[in-house]
Formats: structure tokens, sequence, C-alpha cells
């Protein structure tokens, strides 16, 4: 057992890897198995730093998946939702592809209440105009225009909510890539229900508009509920005299100069009754208002739900006319009342918060996931999975290294061993002269002068004489070893330029183009990859559309006026307690001052709410002083539309009622007297003048006096109040720029990027090779050519020895001949 233990020792001590041919040439065999040893040093401690580096880093596996079906997409979906890109082949599409809504009504817009035979109610009741004679707050008089309102604003409504529908479904949904179920469920119910609010809010606001309108420039209404006309006789020029003013409600000492929430109940009457009686049977729900718009919102249903109700409607018809009215519809009296089934309103709801949703009792939505993939259709999907390198890839991967490296170290090792020992003991013995004897300094220094004289001659010599394919023939024959060294020197010849040119490809003076991908880039990458002007960049968004809310906010700075004391109602009503004409006039131009803030508020919130709904298409992620250019681009047009769009709405109201020359509170429009006695005293209707100015109000709007100050009234007090001043600002101008003064941009570029959310950058650049792929290429090539150029040599010398030795038999042959 010793033996053995012995003999393997020695025979692991005596492993040589480069053994010489010589076997008595002990300092050969030396160099040998110390170059050996230091060759399988340097092999384990290469590998097992590649081993090491290998079982410790990943490779990213990407995947494609060909024209994937809906079922396998939801399937990829659910497994790799993170890292799972599927362009679109069809980035938009049109809302009416994938996305169906429609409204359901309140059963009062589909009711027979809106039909002729029910209107026919309110038709003409007086046979005699000589002897019946009903008060117009009866509510057979004024159900008329409650019914005709109510039908006219259902129409309204429905065809207001169908031209908005037809805009929508042309409007289209931009995706670069597919979306998953459930993110497309969101985005499209997210877009529906902006379409809801955006229809009803744009369209309510305008009918306030209006009703603020009418209500400001205090028109007169033609059945006399917010004013009241009332005669005068003047005994110096013995005329009547014809003025309206203000009515007042008496039940809650409420003034419609004031408010328009004023109100008074509609029930039946006496024809004996005055306009301050109450009525004899009310109408339960029903009230009259300033306007027949006020009388209708501030109203319930209640009633007409109600089956004793709409009974007490019915068999009141003909009240204190018994026998002088035509006879009822039989349709009108068979009438049924209104169904609650289904409604999310309540009967004694206010029509106001019905009107407000446009009648609608809710919105049948739906949305086809399956329609919009198929016009989506990706043409591939690709996923990326990070995994540990295999085993296989390892060991491919150790075996080239070790291939290249060992070509190199049995080349290098053996001379460099055997210099080290050369010069290890002629530097030791330097070392020992010197310090015996300093004067020898000069001998050893002409040796060692002579010596690097001697050994590059033997370094020449041998490099002259070197024989990579020697055979025993050589050795007797001398012409088969010149041609051995001569094909040794071709050998080297074509491995130097084989590795001359690798090193001028793929070397440090040529450039390599790579693909750089970074995976889920931050904004400060994004923004200095921009910087460094790489023209290949892309960063596309994963959300190609993005709303601007998510991003983008106004911020306004409002006029001093619209915060002012002149703006509250008390102000307002301690100038009609003074009870005269001036009192009365400045009490209206405050009040169009605060209608006009109000206004100007709520127009500028829903145009802001419009404009945060519109979305930025950018496929391609805007640096940051490209989004500040956009930005600051699209908040100079919405401010420019919005003014515009507000001024123009306005105006088109206001200038409706001069063109129609309608009847205000204050007559300076038109001016309204009795006739003369000839003519039995009826009223007529003269165009107002203004004297100061010689200006007629049936001719120009521009038309105005001064009231006090710097308040004018004009033909109405809207145009009045436009052509006075506060401050020495026109109010026309402030009320043109909605009462701002500063519109502040407050745009977040960090919640664009959060929404643009760019799943990676990519970009090509040329570059000088790196070093390490430089030593990686030369060494598998040296490893290559070692092996290649030896086999092709050699092959060639032994086909040029039997071309030799078959011409040297042929000729012997002849010879012998």
């Amino acid at each position: 057992m010793l033996a053995v233990t012995a003999h393997v020792h020695r025979t692991i001590h005596n492993f040589n890897l480069f053994p010489s041919d010589n076997k008595n040439d002990l300092e050969k065999e030396r160099i040998g198995i110390i170059a050996t040893r230091l060759y399988i040093f340097l092999t384990l401690v290469g590998l097992i730093i590649l081993g090491f580096y290998t079982s410790f880093s990943k490779r990213s596996h990407t995947f494609t998946v060909e024209r994937p079906s809906l079922l396998q997409f939801e399937e990829l979906y659910s497994m790799h939702s993170s890292k799972l890109n599927c362009p679109c082949s069809r980035f938009s599409m049109s809302y009416a592809r994938i996305m169906s809504l429609s409204p359901r009504y309140h059963s009062i817009c589909s009711s027979e209440y809106l039909e002729e035979h029910w209107l026919s109610y309110f038709g003409q009741v007086e046979l005699d105009i000589e002897s019946i004679l009903l008060l117009s707050t009866d509510f057979r008089i004024t159900g008329q225009s409650f019914f005709d309102l109510m039908r006219i604003l259902c129409e309204t409504s429905r065809e207001t909510i169908e031209n908005a529908l037809r805009v929508f479904r042309s409007n289209r949904l931009v995706t670069m890539n597919a979306l998953s179920r459930s993110q497309f469920n969101i985005e499209t119910m997210t877009r529906m229900k902006q379409f809801e609010k955006r229809t009803i809010t744009s369209f309510v606001d305008l009918i306030k508009l209006v009703r603020s309108s009418i209500q400001t420039n205090q028109l007169a209404d033609e059945a006399w509920t917010n004013v009241e006309p009332s005669s005068q006789y003047n005994n110096e020029t013995s005329k009547w005299s014809f003025r309206f003013r203000s009515r007042a409600f008496r039940t809650n000492s409420c003034s419609c100069a004031v408010s328009n929430q004023c109100t008074h109940p509609v029930g039946f009457y006496f024809q004996t009754d005055t306009s301050r009686s109450q009525s004899n049977i009310t109408v339960p729900g029903l009230v009259l208002g300033c306007y027949t718009i006020d009388s209708l919102l501030l109203s319930t249903l209640e009633c007409f739900y109600d089956k004793q109700c709409v009974k007490l409607v019915v068999d009141n018809y003909d009240f204190d006319v018994v026998g002088l009215v035509r006879p009822l519809n039989s349709h009108a009296v068979q009438i049924e009342p209104l169904r609650n089934e289904n409604s999310r309103f309540y009967p004694n709801t206010t029509i106001n918060e019905i009107f407000s949703q446009l009648f609608v009792e809710d919105w049948i939505n739906s949305s086809n996931f399956t329609s919009y993939y198929t016009r989506c259709e990706p043409t591939q999907c690709t996923y990326t999975i990070g995994k540990h390198i295999s085993l296989t890839y390892m060991l491919t991967m150790m075996l080239g290294f070790y291939g290249g490296l060992s070509a190199i170290l049995e080349i290098v090792l053996p001379p460099i061993v055997k210099v080290i020992l050369q010069q290890w003991p002629k530097r030791k013995k330097r070392i020992q002269l010197n310090n015996l004897n300093n004067i020898t300094t000069d001998t050893i220094m002409d040796s060692s002068s002579k010596e690097p004289s001697h050994s590059s001659k033997n370094i020449s010599e041998k490099l002259l004489s070197l024989n990579l394919f020697e055979s025993e023939r050589s050795s007797t024959e001398k012409r088969f070893l010149h041609k051995e060294i001569i094909a040794t020197r071709i050998y080297i010849f074509l491995f130097i330029l084989c590795l001359i040119a690798a090193i001028i490809y793929s070397g440090p003076f040529s450039n390599e183009t790579k693909l750089t991908e970074k995976k889920s880039p931050t904004m400060n990458i994004v923004n200095d990859l921009h910087q460094k002007n790489i023209s290949s960049l892309s960063c596309p968004c994963s959300k190609v559309a993005i709303p601007y809310s998510r991003f983008l906010s106004i911020k306004l700075d409002y006029h001093s006026i619209c915060s002012s004391e002149y703006v509250s109602p008390l102000y307002s009503i301690n100038l009609l307690k003074k009870n005269d004409s001036l009192s009365l006039a400045l009490s209206t131009h405050y009040r169009v001052l605060r209608s006009l803030c109000q206004s100007s508020h709520r127009f500028i919130k829903n145009a802001e709410e419009v404009f945060g709904t519109r979305e930025l298409i950018s496929i391609e992620t805007l640096t940051r002083s490209s989004f500040d250019f956009q930005i600051q681009a699209l908040i100079s047009t919405f401010i420019s539309q919005t003014s515009a769009d507000y001024r123009r709405t306005l105006s088109f109201i206001v200038d409706s009622f001069s063109a129609n020359q309608l009847l205000h509170l204050f007559t300076s429009n038109w001016q309204v007297d009795f006739s003369d006695e000839n003519e039995n005293y009826t009223i007529k209707t003269f165009p107002q003048r203004f004297s100061s100015s010689n200006c007629s109000c049936a001719i120009s709007s521009n038309c105005s006096v001064q009231l006090t100050g710097d308040i004018l009234t004009g033909c109405f007090p809207y145009y009045g109040f436009r052509l006075s001043k506060f401050q020495n600002l026109s109010l026309g101008k402030l009320s043109d720029d909605l009462f701002i003064e500063k519109w502040n941009n407050k745009s977040n570029y960090t919640n664009y990027f959060e929404a643009c959310q760019p799943l990676e950058c990519r970009y090509t650049i040329s570059d000088k090779n790196n070093p390490i792929f430089i030593l990686i290429t030369l060494l598998g090539l040296y490893g290559g050519l070692k092996y290649f150029l030896r086999l092709f040599t050699g092959q060639s010398l032994i086909a040029y020895r039997w071309w030799i030795e078959s011409s040297s038999k042929a000729t012997n042959t002849i010879e012998i001949s």
C-alpha cells in the first residue's frame, strides 16, 4: 500500500505536459514540470472564476408568439402581465366599434301628458270672453305653458343627447399595445362616464346662462308673473301712462327683482278672485314662479303619480264655469297617472333635479372586448423571462475558455519558466559578488553585456531553425528538414496574418454597432438620453393617449369685483328698500354683475372639465422641454377658445332679445303707452329714443344714458352694464375676459411621465469594441487557428512529401528503363 502511495505521489510530482525529446535533459524536464504546475494552477483559477461568474448571472430569454388568438393573449397576460408586449397592427378605432351607449328617459317624456289630447285641456276654455275671465295664475291657464315647456325640454334633451352620441361614436380610442380585458373595461367605462357628465353639464349650463340672462334683464313674461302692469293718470297732461313694476309674491314676501326662487301655489280660482287671492283648490307639487321656466323647474310631478290627484285635476276642469266650457277630450278624461317603477327619482323630486340629468333615468352601456381585440389584431406578442444560465451553456463557455487559455499557456509558460530559471541563479550570483567585492563590478557588467549578445544570437538561430512539423525523416534527410522549416514559417506567417486581420476587424480600431436597451427608464434617464442627441433613440409610451387632467390643471385669479360687496344679494335688497326708480336700476345693474360673475365661474368650470377629458397623443415620450412647449400651446389655445365661446354664447342670447324687441321691466328699449280716446286707450309701443345722444333702440343696441357716476343704462340692462366702468376699467372688457386677471398653468411633467410610463428605451450606437470582447475573440480565434493552420500546413507538407517521393520513383523507373 505504501509503495502504491509513493508511486502515485511520485507520478503526480513528476507530471509533465511539456516533455522534452531528450529524456536525459534534466533541465528541460524541470522546466516542463514547473510549467505544467503553473498551467494547471492558472487554468483552474480561470475556470473557477468563469464558473462563479456564469452561475450567478442571468440571461434574458425573449419569447415570441405569432398572431396570438384572444384566448392565447389572455393566457399570456395572466402569466406575464408586467413583461408582455403586444403592439396593435391598427392603433386607433372608433368608439362605435367597441362601445354602445344609450339613455333611458324619464316616463314623463313619453307620457300622455305631452300628447295633444291632454294639452287640449288647456285649449280655449273661455267660450264667451265677455262673461268668462280666468286669472292668469289659474292652472287651466298656466298649465299649458307648463306642459308645453316640459315637452320642449324633453325633446331638446333627447336631441342634444343624440347629437352628442353621434359625435361620441366617431371619436377614436388610440392604443399602441393591446389592452387586457380589465384595462379595456376601465378605459371604456371612464370614457362613457366622462361623456355622460360632459353632455349633461354643457347643456344644463347653457340653459342656466339663458335663464340668468332673462332674469337679469327683467324681461316681461306674457303671463305677467314676474312684473305687474300698472297705469297712472297725469292730471297736468290729462293722460294715462303705463309702466311695469316688479311682482312681489305675498305668500313669502319674495321679489322677482332680487331672486328667481319666488313661488306661489298653483290651483283653481273663482272668476271673482284677484291676483292676491289664494287658490280655492291647490294642485299638489305645482308652483308659480317668476318665469315659466322657474315654475317648471321648482315644481314636482307628485300629483301626476297619484290617481286621485289626477282625478281631482280632471274633475275641476269646469270649476266655476260649469256649462260654459267645451267638453273635455275623452282620452284626457281617462288619462292614467305616471308609473314610478324602475325610476331613480321620487315623485316629490323637483323637476329641476330631473332636468339636471336631462331626464335620463340611467345609461345603458356596454363594451365589446372581442371587437376591440379583432380590430387591434396584434401580429405578435413578446415577453421576456430572466433565467439562470443553463448547465449546458455554462459547460460550453468553460470549454471554449479552456481551449483558448490552454493554447496560450502552452506557448507562453515554458519560455517564461526557462527565462526565470536561467536568470534567477545569475541574479543571485551577481548579488553575492557585489556584496563580496565592489571592484569586480565592471567585469561582471562586461560579461553580462556580452551575454545578451550571445543570448540574442542563440535566439535568432533557434527562430531560424524552428520546426513545428519535425518528423523522423528530418533527421536523415536534410531536404525534408528544410521543407518542414519552410512549412513552419508559412504556418507562422498565416497565423500572424489572421491575427492581424482579426484585430483590424474586431479590435480597438474598429467600431461596433450595438443595440442598447434600458428597461423601465426613469424620467432623468430619458431626458439625459435625449440631451445626447441620439438619432436612433426611441422611448415609446406604454399609454399613447393621456387625459389632460392627469398632468395639467389651471388656477385662476379672478378680479376683485366678483368678491366685492356689490355681488351680494343683500346689497341689492338694501337698494330696493329705498323704493325709487334709481335704486331699482342700480339693483338690477349689480344683479347683472352677480349673474355674470357666477356664469363665468360656471362656464370656466365646465370648460376645464371638458378640457381635462381631452387626450394628449404622444407615441414617443416627451422630454421636459418638449412637454413644456406643448402645454404652453395648449393653454394658449384653451384660453382664447374659452373666452371666445363665452362671448359668442352670451352675445347671441342677449342679441336675440334685442332682435325680437322683447319688453322688460324698465321699458328702456320700447316705450309702452296708451293711445288716445279715439283709439279706446289701447296699449301701443314706441321705440325708445335717448335724447342725450339722439339714439334709438330700434336701430342700435349701443344707446346709453348716464345713470350715476360711471354706471350707464342702455336698451337692456346687459348693454348698459357693458358700457359702464368700474375703477376706470370697462365692465364689458372684464366680462369678455370672464373677470379673470391671470391664468396660472399648473402642469406636472412627473405626472405625465408616470402616465406615459415608457417600458424601455432603445438606441443603437457605434463604439470602440470592448477590450474583454477583443480578448475573448482573440482567444477563441487563436485556439481555432492553431489547430486548423497546423492541420492544413501539416497535411500540405505530407502531400508535398508524397508528391516528391512519387516523382522520384517515376524518375528512377524512367532512368532504369
